[in-house]
């Protein structure tokens, strides 16, 4: 479907213009003389929409815009001042219903410029091209690919759904690999700390405690060895030692017999003497004085008795505590003796020593081994996240270019690379060559015309002579026809390829 005719009275800047439109309308011409108004026209008709807040020109009260298509459809739109606008859409005659919604149809993407598309930056471009791919994912089919559901936005377009979801397991793959990393750190530092092929169960069980009870029994030994023999190598001394003391103690309770006898004879002596005196002068009691003295006698003889059985008492304890302690040293002797060739083969308590020095450091080691195999587990635990999420980044790359490939393309060698950027002939929309570019802005306006073979590009001296040369060279040969503005100087010119259109009367 093309225009055919197209009338435009009091609308925008112009008062009346038909122009029958052929496969390109050029409309040149200096600021404010129109150009825009016929595109905002063509805009108006179909879509009942405008830019411009007043569109009726200036002194009028009505504007009218007519077009003919060259399927028999017909449209006329009035735009009234104070009154509802009105529309009459007939084909061969006859109105269609709902003529809004009917017009609406016919473009899908009106106002679309291409030489806008080149202008724009990657990220539009991107979501202009996304828009022609109609690539929906649902949440179990991503499950599917991914075994579970990442968190992304399932609204937004498929590519990008994949592309969200490559973020989120490139940024948590980035997380584990920083772990990753510094766990390996860990473990090589503590590794250093371990002894060449340090195994804990050849540790784990060694009692410490029974060591250091084998050194303690060892020197209790040794100690016991050196006392017992210096208890046989002075035996000889003890035995005159204990022989002299003793000897000493009998000579003088021999002596302190001794002397007591001789003190109560001297005693007895002196009371003899001084009995003998008084019988002399007490005659009278001889009798009396002598039976006395025979009784002191007979007292005398019995004291004298009585200290040498307390005296031989005395010694004979004495006798017996000397056999006690000679009994005593003799069988400490036997005990040492016997101790003495019975400790034999001890073993070197230094030795013994450096034994439990050693099983201690190697003990201590046992809980940095376990820490060693705990990291170990977690580096385990991390390589294996990491190439889960790997993993899961090669399916979401991947994914785009194996659903792409099952589509018909709507442009020309459109795809996705690794990168997951929407390319043209394998090569992102930036790099491509100017012709090429042009050629994909056309291409896209194709696909978005719908029904009415229409593109209208505005500001055509945005591109330089060369890219406008381009341009005009790839319209050639399609089914389109295109209104094209450029601003040059002068009034309003619009040529169709067959005629030119210049005395338009403009504002």
């Amino acid at each position: 479907m093309k225009i055919k005719k197209l009338e435009i009275r009091n609308a925008l800047g112009l008062k009346e213009l038909t122009l029958e439109p052929g496969k390109t309308t050029m409309i040149t011409g200096g600021s404010e003389q129109g150009k825009s108004s016929i595109l905002g026209a063509i805009e108006k008709t179909i879509f009942n929409t405008c830019s411009r807040s007043k569109f009726i020109r200036a002194g009028e009260n009505e504007a009218m815009l007519y077009m003919e298509f060259d399927n028999g459809v017909e449209i006329t739109r009035k735009v009234r001042d104070g009154k509802s606008d009105t529309v009459k859409v007939v084909r061969d005659g006859v109105p269609i219903t709902s003529p809004e919604t009917y017009l609406k149809s016919l473009v899908n993407g009106y106002a679309f410029n291409p030489v806008s598309f080149i202008r724009l930056c990657d990220k539009d471009q991107t979501d202009l091209l996304l828009g022609l791919i109609p690539l929906a994912i649902s949440k179990d089919m991503l499950a599917k690919w991914l075994g579970e559901l990442p968190p992304v936005n399932m609204s937004e377009h498929g590519l990008k759904v994949l592309k969200e979801a490559e973020k989120y397991y490139y940024s948590k793959r980035t997380e584990s690999s920083r772990e990753l990393k510094t766990t390996q750190t860990q473990l090589d530092a503590l590794a250093l700390q371990l002894p060449v092929n340090y195994n804990p169960a050849d540790w784990e069980n060694v009692s410490l405690k029974e060591t250091y009870e084998r050194i303690t029994r060892t020197e209790d030994t040794k100690r016991g060895i050196e006392e017992n023999q210096a208890i046989i190598n002075g035996a000889n001394d003890d035995k005159t030692e204990i022989n002299e003391k003793f000897t000493e103690r009998i000579e003088r309770l021999e002596a302190d017999l001794n002397a007591d006898c001789e003190k109560l004879k001297r005693e007895c002596e002196t009371e003899r003497a001084d009995i003998k005196l008084e019988i002399s002068e007490f005659k009278q009691k001889i009798a009396d004085r002598e039976a006395t003295l025979q009784s002191i006698d007979k007292l005398t003889e019995t004291k004298i008795a009585g200290v040498g059985e307390t005296h031989t008492t005395a010694k004979e304890s004495v006798e017996r505590a000397k056999a006690e302690r000679i009994q005593d040293l003799e069988n400490k002797i036997i005990q040492a003796d016997t101790f003495l060739r019975t400790a034999i083969n001890l073993p070197d308590v230094e030795a013994l020593k450096l034994e439990a020095e050693n099983i201690e450091k190697m003990k201590g080691f046992v809980e940095t081994y376990r820490n060693v195999e705990t990291v170990k587990a977690k580096l385990k635990s991390l390589e294996t996240d990491t190439e889960y999420f790997e993993s899961k980044i090669a399916t979401c790359r991947s994914k785009p270019a194996e659903l792409l490939a099952a589509m018909t393309m709507p442009v020309t060698g459109l795809g996705i690379n690794d990168e997951a950027q929407i390319t043209v002939d394998e090569l992102p929309i930036r790099n491509l060559s100017t012709s090429r570019q042009i050629q994909l802005a056309l291409e896209i306006a194709r696909e978005t015309s719908g029904d009415l073979k229409l593109i209208c590009i505005d500001q055509f001296e945005a591109l330089d002579n060369d890219r406008q040369a381009e341009f005009l060279k790839a319209t050639d040969g399609d089914d389109f026809i295109y209104f094209i503005t450029q601003v040059t100087n002068g009034a309003l010119k619009i040529e169709t390829g067959e005629k030119s259109v210049d005395k338009e009367m403009t504002a």
